[in-house]
């Protein structure tokens, strides 16, 4: 018992000692806040030394990511005072030394704010190499935030300096997306899409496109009249198609802008461009993004298409027909197919534009969207998604649009007709005309499910064109492509129609 008691006493007596050591340690807050103050004070000797003694400190004064933010701060103190004053600085090893313990030790933060500005230290030696190597140990770290934007930047510069410029150009993008405001990026993408040696118009249209979602309109008019200039009559340049029609969109393009505007004048003599420049402006008129008249055409070659303007008259639109020669209705050409996504795209801002003005008296916007996507199904008439659309502006606005069903009857004899020329080829049919059935049973088993016609035989029931769809599938994966997916949506389609 005795000697139990004194075991008691000595731990006693070691946790009185140590507690006794500890009141003369320093406080952890305390030497952060020297050394900040010396820092700000550019006495960069007290603010290495202040951060020193924190990194020091016991555990049971300071945690282990305490002590870990005090290397990281010294680190930091070490390369400013090597910036402003080499003169006595310590060797500048030693902060990336401290660096790389951040590196291991560091929490997500920590690690971040260590592989950068490591990074940059190794691109301002022009080590690329060593630089590409500290930003990747910070990738894993890396979350979505104002210190991304800038990792990302400083990453894609090391990038670019070693000679590894998609990689560069991706970052350089990404930073772009994530803070359209930081305007560094976009200089560093623009200099790798245009290098003579390495920049591609793939590249360039990727750009444009991210300064128009960021709706930099400025921006995307240089880089696409840059662009081009560059690659406008090369046949690959047709790929800046979308970008010029999300361009003569966001720009608010009218009439007169075709004299004027460096983007359509230059791809007004693009050998390649020159014939989607003069599509689009026949389409034009000044006021079309205010609900106005919109030059519609297509051309008059048969009774399928005499029967799809019959429809088109029951919007109170101009339809301009023009012959488009040697264009087949389900062949569309780069052309047909850039001007119906226009048009579609014209119809989502009437919409939009309508639910956001709350002006839609009497189904105005939604008339004008109609009107557009009836001439962008017109245009391509494998452009389904219009087709679908389009069935329902006629379903919710059909006391306006439709009020007797008319323009509904003779859309859906449309999709039948056109489906039935295609059974009429006979029984084998091409993997094309399957595709376009396929396409066919599920916009009409869609538009049916939208809107029914009551007795008019179980061919306009959604069940039927659904389990129609169903079969067209299996035969497209039998006859020719066994690795044709199994649309999971189209079961659950059918089995919401009554399938089994």
């Amino acid at each position: 018992m005795t000697h139990l008691f004194g075991i008691v006493s000595l731990a006693f007596l070691s946790l009185i000692h140590l507690h006794s050591s500890l009141q003369d340690v320093p406080k952890y807050q305390d030497l952060m806040n020297k050394g900040q103050a010396a820092i700000v004070g550019k006495r960069w000797s007290d603010a290495v030394e202040a951060y020193e003694k924190a990194i020091r400190l016991p555990a049971e004064v300071a945690s282990k990511r305490d002590r870990t933010e005090a290397t990281l701060k010294a680190a930091m103190a070490i390369e400013s005072w090597h910036v402003h004053d080499k003169a006595g600085a310590p060797d500048i090893g030693k902060a990336v030394e401290k660096y790389a313990a951040v590196l291991t030790q560091g929490d997500d933060e920590q690690r971040i704010k260590a592989a950068n500005n490591l990074g940059v230290y190794h691109c301002g030696t022009k080590d690329f190499e060593s630089a590409i190597g500290a930003f990747e140990k910070g990738l894993p770290s890396l979350k979505d935030g104002p210190d991304a934007t800038i990792f990302r930047y400083n990453y894609a510069r090391a990038l670019e300096g070693g000679g590894k410029f998609d990689n560069a150009f991706k970052q350089y993008l990404s930073s772009y997306n994530s803070d359209p405001k930081f305007l560094p990026p976009v200089e560093g993408a623009e200099r790798i899409a245009f290098d003579p040696d390495h920049g591609t118009i793939s590249l360039a249209a990727a750009l444009i496109s991210a300064s128009l979602k960021a709706k930099r309109v400025q921006t995307a008019q240089a880089e696409l009249a840059r662009a081009i200039a560059r690659w406008g009559n090369e046949r690959e340049s047709t790929i800046l198609i979308p970008q010029l029609l999300d361009y003569c969109g966001d720009a608010r393009t009218t009439l007169k802008d075709f004299d004027t505007d460096p983007v359509l004048l230059g791809a007004l003599r693009s050998q390649q461009l020159e014939g989607v420049l003069v599509e689009i402006r026949n389409i034009y008129l000044p006021s079309c993004f205010k609900g106005a008249e919109s030059l519609l055409f297509h051309r008059v070659a048969s009774d399928h298409n005499a029967r799809l303007i019959a429809v088109a008259k029951y919007f109170p639109i101009i339809l301009n027909l023009v012959n488009q020669k040697g264009l087949d209705p389900r062949a569309p050409t780069m052309t047909r197919k850039a001007l119906s996504g226009l048009l579609s795209y014209l119809a989502d801002r009437f919409a939009s534009d309508g639910k956001r003005r709350k002006e839609d008296v009497g189904g105005a916007f939604a008339n004008e969207a109609a009107a557009r996507l009836m001439a962008a199904w017109i245009l391509d008439l494998t452009h389904v998604q219009a087709a679908l659309q389009l069935s329902t502006y006629l379903r919710d606005y059909y006391s306006v649009l439709d009020p007797e069903g008319s323009v509904y009857a003779d859309f859906l004899e449309i999709l039948f007709d056109f489906k039935g020329g295609i059974y009429a080829q006979g029984i084998k049919l091409a993997k094309r005309d399957l595709e376009d059935l396929y396409a066919l049973h599920r916009l009409l088993g869609d538009v049916l499910s939208k809107r029914a016609i009551p007795g008019r035989g179980e061919a306009t029931t959604p069940l039927f064109q659904y389990k129609r769809a169903i079969e067209v599938e299996n035969r497209i994966r039998t006859e020719f492509d066994k690795s044709f997916p199994v649309s999971e949506s189209l079961q659950k389609a059918y089995q919401a129609a009554g399938g089994k």
